[in-house]
């Protein structure tokens, strides 16, 4: 049971943290890269699909609690902002190959 809560606890860190990370400037014009999305990856691909999925649901919806949303419908809001990144935590369906064999 503790191991779980340790879980959740981090996923929650991770969606903060992915958040603060997404306020970080774009430095070439060009190319804008999402430095919250790189974190989500890793910490799916640590600890699975489950735990990944909340994460990036966790972080679409710090977005409202921010004030980063602007919406046009109520459809764009839910597939920008709560199923996008909810998606990013597929990266967990790769999670058993990047497991250590002991």
């Amino acid at each position: 049971m503790k191991r779980n809560v340790l879980v959740w606890v981090e996923a929650a860190i991770i969606a903060a943290l992915s958040m603060a990370m997404s306020s970080i400037p774009d430095f070439v014009g060009w190319f804008t890269p999402s430095w919250g999305a790189i974190v989500l990856v890793i910490f799916s691909l640590r600890r699975g699909l489950t735990p990944g999925l909340a994460a990036g649901l966790l972080w679409g919806l710090l977005h409202f609690a921010v004030g980063k949303v602007s919406f046009l419908s109520v459809e764009q809001v839910l597939i920008e902002y709560v199923i996008a990144f909810a998606v990013m935590g597929l990266a967990g369906l790769l999670y058993s190959p990047f497991q250590k064999k002991r």
